[in-house]
C-alpha cells in the first residue's frame, strides 16, 4: 500500500474525529476543528475506500458510533432528513454491502429507501424534504434533480436483491423527470421551486437567476439513467439520455469550456473544472455504453483540449478556467476523467496528463495533517481547510495504475471510482 493512502486513514482514527469518535466535516491544517458536523452524510465518500485499502475498522466503528444519528436508515441532523444529505451516505452503504456481503449495510439501506418511498414522492418526483404542513416552505415541494442520483440507488437495491419493487420504484423516479415540461422542452434538467404549485414554479423562476446546473443536477440524473438502461435494456430510457445529450450540447457544452451552470436567458456561466471533469467522466461513460459514441468522445475531447491548455506547469488545474487557486477534490476527479477518456480514444497523452496532475496533488496539497482545500500556482496554501471526506476520495488516485482499461473492466475499481 502507498504510504500516504496509509497516512490517511492513520488520522481517520486520531486526527480527524470527535470525542465520540465520530468523523467531523473537516479541520484546519493545524489540526484543529473546523467543522464539527458529524460526516454521517458523506460516509460514502470514505468508508468504501478506507474497507477497500484494509481498514475495515474503521468502517465497522464508524457505523457503530453514528447510530444516534441514523432514524429509519437515513441520517438526520438538526431535527431534518433530506435526499442531499443522504445520497452518499446510502450508495456507500451498498458499496460496503458488495465489498463485504455484510447484510446489515444492505438491510439499513432498504430501510431508508422504504423511508423515502413513502414520504419524498410528489408526483412522482423526489422532493428535498418531507412535507409539512406547518412549513410553508416545505409544502411547497421544492426539488432538485439531484434526487434523479436516486435512481441509481434503487437499480443497485435490485441487482443485490432481485425484488422486483425497486426497479419499479427507480421507474417512477426516472418517469418524473424524464416527462417534467422544462426536460421536454430543453433536454436538460432544471430545479423545481415547487412540484405542488406551478405558479409558484413559475414564479419562482422569474426571481432566480440560476435555471440548471449541471454538476450533480444533471450528470447524477444522467448516470442514473445510464443504470436503468444497462439493467433493463429498455430503449425508452436510451432516448431519454440521447435527449439530454442534445440539452447538454446547447446549453452547456460551449465548444469545450463547458460551464457548470445556465440562467433562464439561455446563457451559460461559470466555467469551471467541476463541470469539466463530470462532462467528461460521464461521456466516456456513455460513449463505453455506445450511445452515440461519435458525439460523446468529439464533445468529450473538445473539453479535455480546452483544460489541457489551462493546466499548469506543475500538473494542477485551476477551480475555475484561467484561475489561480487549485481545488483537490476537483483535480482528483480530472484525473480519473482523463483516465477514462485515454481508454475511450486509445491516446496515451491523455493518462500522460492525468499522471501529472496526480502526482501534483499527492506533492502540492499535502500538510502534515492531510491534503488541503487548495493551491495556488506556485504551490502554497490558499484555503487553509482539510476536508475530511476529500481525503477519502482522494484515494482514487491509487487505484489508477499503469492499464488504464481497469477503470473499466474491473468492477470494484471502477464502482469506487464514480463521481455521485
Amino acid at each position: 500500500m502507498m504510504q500516504w493512502v496509509e497516512e490517511i486513514f492513520r488520522h481517520c482514527d486520531t486526527t480527524y474525529t470527535n470525542d465520540d469518535g465520530v468523523l467531523v466535516t473537516s479541520i484546519y491544517v493545524d489540526g484543529s476543528i473546523k467543522d464539527a458536523t458529524p460526516m454521517v452524510a458523506d460516509y460514502g465518500d470514505l468508508l468504501p475506500f478506507a474497507n477497500h485499502f484494509g481498514f475495515e475498522s474503521i468502517t465497522r466503528h464508524q457505523i457503530e458510533r453514528s447510530k444516534s444519528y441514523i432514524q429509519s436508515g437515513l441520517f438526520k441532523y438538526d431535527d431534518k432528513i433530506e435526499l442531499f444529505f443522504n445520497h452518499d451516505w446510502l450508495l456507500g452503504l451498498l458499496d460496503l454491502y458488495r465489498q463485504t456481503q455484510d447484510r446489515h449495510f444492505l438491510e439499513l439501506a432498504i430501510d431508508g429507501s422504504e423511508f423515502i418511498e413513502k414520504n419524498f414522492f410528489c408526483r412522482d418526483i423526489l422532493i428535498d424534504e418531507v412535507a409539512d404542513k406547518f412549513s410553508w416552505k416545505n409544502s411547497l415541494a421544492a426539488a432538485s434533480p439531484f434526487n434523479g442520483g436516486y435512481v441509481e440507488l434503487w437499480v443497485d437495491l435490485y441487482r443485490f436483491t432481485g425484488e422486483r419493487k425497486f426497479l419499479a420504484l427507480a421507474e417512477r423516479a426516472a418517469s418524473g423527470w424524464a416527462t417534467h415540461r422544462d426536460f421536454l422542452r430543453d433536454g436538460i434538467f432544471c430545479r423545481s421551486h415547487s412540484i405542488r404549485f406551478p405558479i409558484v414554479n413559475a414564479l419562482g423562476k422569474k426571481l432566480s437567476t440560476m435555471k440548471s446546473r449541471l454538476f450533480k443536477d444533471n450528470t447524477n440524473t444522467v448516470w442514473s439513467y445510464l443504470e436503468l438502461y444497462t439493467e433493463t435494456k429498455d430503449v425508452h430510457w436510451r432516448r431519454v439520455i440521447e435527449q439530454w445529450l442534445g440539452g447538454f450540447e446547447r446549453s452547456f457544452w460551449n465548444q469545450g469550456k463547458t460551464a457548470l451552470m445556465v440562467d433562464y436567458k439561455g446563457l451559460a456561466y461559470n466555467f469551471s473544472l467541476k463541470a469539466a471533469f463530470s462532462s467528461i467522466d460521464l461521456l466516456c461513460d456513455l460513449a463505453y455504453n455506445e450511445i452515440k459514441m461519435a458525439d460523446c468522445r468529439r464533445m468529450a475531447e473538445a473539453i479535455a483540449s480546452c483544460w489541457l491548455e489551462d493546466q499548469w506547469d506543475n500538473g494542477l488545474f485551476a477551480e475555475v478556467y484561467n484561475g489561480n487557486q487549485s481545488h483537490l477534490d476537483a483535480n482528483v476527479d480530472m484525473a480519473v476523467a482523463l483516465y477514462k477518456l485515454s481508454y475511450i480514444t486509445d491516446k496515451p497523452e491523455y493518462q500522460s496528463a492525468a499522471q501529472q496532475t496526480s502526482k501534483a496533488v499527492i506533492k502540492y496539497h499535502w500538510t502534515e495533517n492531510g491534503y488541503c482545500n487548495a493551491v495556488d500556482q506556485a504551490g502554497e496554501i490558499v484555503d487553509t481547510e482539510i476536508k475530511i471526506k476529500y481525503q477519502g476520495l482522494l484515494t482514487k488516485l491509487a487505484l489508477l495504475g499503469d492499464d488504464v482499461a481497469e477503470v473499466y473492466q474491473d468492477k470494484n475499481t471502477f464502482d469506487l471510482l464514480r463521481d455521485r
